[in-house]
C-alpha cells in the first residue's frame, strides 16, 4: 500500500513551475504488524481516518482485513471514531 503526497512549487510571482511529489510506502509498518501476536486469539489493525486498512494481523476473522479495504461503514470503526468531534485528535 502506498500514499502519495504532492505539492506545488511556485516562482516568486507565484505561478506554478513544477510539482514536488513522494510515494510513501507501507511496507515496513505491515512487516512489523504481520509479526506481532496478540495472545491466542487477539488481532492488530492499523486504520487511516478516512477508514481504509493499512496493515491487518491476527488470528480473529472478524477482526482482520485485507491491506487497502474501506472499513468505513463498518461498527468496528464506528465505535473507535470519537464521539465528541470537537476533540482534538
Amino acid at each position: 500500500m502506498l500514499t502519495t503526497a504532492a505539492i506545488a512549487v511556485k516562482d516568486k510571482q507565484g505561478q506554478i513551475i513544477g510539482v514536488l511529489g513522494i510515494d510513501l510506502s507501507y511496507a515496513g509498518v505491515q512487516k512489523t504488524i504481520s509479526g506481532l501476536n496478540i495472545g491466542r486469539t487477539g488481532s492488530v489493525t492499523l486504520v487511516s481516518k478516512s477508514g481504509t486498512i493499512i496493515a491487518s494481523q491476527g488470528k480473529s476473522k472478524k477482526y482482520t482485513f485485507k491491506s487497502g479495504k474501506s472499513i468505513s461503514k463498518n461498527v468496528v470503526l464506528k465505535l473507535l471514531k470519537p464521539q465528541n468531534k470537537n476533540r482534538e485528535p
